[in-house]
């Protein structure tokens, strides 16, 4: 019921209209299909359709958007978008599994962490066994307090 000026006037609201609105204010586009569907195909239907889908290939939601081209009846569109989805699918399968693999064999057999033989512990920065004074390249850092703090030289380049 609506009060326009000094008279009421009662409007029947369309709920489906406002269930549709609500799942495309959300961009909840499954929803919005999973409503579509329930209904016959009337001009109102189609232009929801068509709204639908728009709104599915501007969020690069090619399964909505094939499933709307099917309810308009736009089997050319819906096929091509279909075969895309198949070759998406299957290449977002093989990513997955070539990540799986990599990451279980990374498991495995871990190239950051050396199995030390003398102490049976990871070496994962390889700093283990090293005689002292030793850097990780093998090299013999100089030890400090050799001729005290004030000792040390200095080089400056003056340009």
């Amino acid at each position: 019921m609506v009060m326009e000026a000094v008279t009421t006037v009662a409007y029947t609201l369309d709920e489906g209209l406002m269930e549709f609105g609500t799942a495309i204010d959300v961009g909840n586009y499954t929803r919005a299909t999973a409503f579509l569907e329930t209904l016959e195909m009337t001009p109102e239907t189609e232009a929801m359709w068509k709204t639908l889908c728009q709104l599915a290939l501007e969020a690069r939601q090619l399964h909505i958007a094939e499933r709307c081209f099917s309810a308009l009846g736009q089997v050319a569109k819906a096929r091509f978008l279909h075969e895309t989805n198949e070759i998406a699918d299957q290449v977002s399968r093989e990513y997955a599994r070539r990540r799986r693999d990599r990451l279980l064999s990374g498991l495995s057999t871990s190239s950051h962490a050396r199995k030390e033989p003398q102490t049976g512990r990871n070496d994962l920065f390889g700093t283990g066994n090293r005689k002292e004074g030793q850097d990780a390249g093998g090299d013999m850092r100089e030890k400090e307090g050799k001729g005290g703090a004030n000792s040390r030289e200095e080089s400056v380049l003056v340009t």
